[in-house]
């Protein structure tokens, strides 16, 4: 699968974007560090404002229902099930590709859950048409405010936390406001190896320099 789940409506993608936008803007407002709301008050206020928002705003779209279990709050399109979370710190060049929720039983078996499903239909010869559970990434700080939201699909984890995503689907950018699905950023890694120049090498046997020598 490389395009949008057909569930996420340009509708629904617009109300979840809108919610974390206004979640953002107001944890921008509130944070005072030299008052003590600092970084994790921060987070804490986005994570609140941005539930309040989907049950309110985007839950009212048929068919998005909106559940609070003990595993904690939820939205369910049709038959996908999808949490939110913050990823990475927004920086410059930084991917959800290897940026991952904090730890959470319930992200990490949505994770396992999807892998079961993946491994099912491989072994039924069939191509899944879609994943059952999806993750919505934000990426952001107390400086730069919200960066970006991307659609991800957990499919490893380490029974405490997600550890790799089988897809990520951007669909918000502060650096592309015009797309409607932003390019994916790309990782960081090592930097690409120079071309060293070719050298004409050649063996020398010692023993032949020597009686040479000699």
């Amino acid at each position: 699968m490389t395009s949008c789940p057909p569930e996420f409506t340009p509708e629904i993608r617009r109300r979840i974007i809108e919610a974390i936008q206004v979640a953002y803007a107001e944890a921008d407002e509130r944070y005072a560090p030299d008052r003590g709301v600092g970084d994790r008050a921060y987070g804490i206020i986005v994570y609140d404002v941005l539930t309040f928002r989907l049950m309110h705003d985007v839950a009212s779209l048929p068919p998005v229902a909106f559940r609070w279990t003990a595993e904690g709050p939820s939205l369910w399109i049709g038959a996908l099930h999808i949490r939110w979370n913050k990823v990475g710190r927004g920086r410059a060049g930084e991917s959800p590709r290897v940026s991952f929720p904090r730890p959470s039983r319930s992200s990490a078996e949505m994770a396992l859950e999807n892998q079961q499903l993946s491994l099912w239909a491989a072994t039924q010869g069939e191509v899944l048409a879609e994943l059952a559970h999806w993750i919505v990434c934000h990426m952001g700080n107390p400086r730069d405010g919200l960066r970006a939201v991307y659609l991800a699909a957990p499919i490893e984890s380490d029974g405490e936390r997600i550890t790799g995503w089988r897809e990520v689907i951007p669909i918000w950018s502060a650096d592309d406001l015009d797309s409607e699905f932003p390019a994916l950023a790309p990782t960081i890694g090592l930097p690409e190896p120079d071309a060293l120049p070719e050298f004409d090498l050649s063996l020398i046997d010692e023993a032949s320099e020597s009686d040479a020598a000699g």
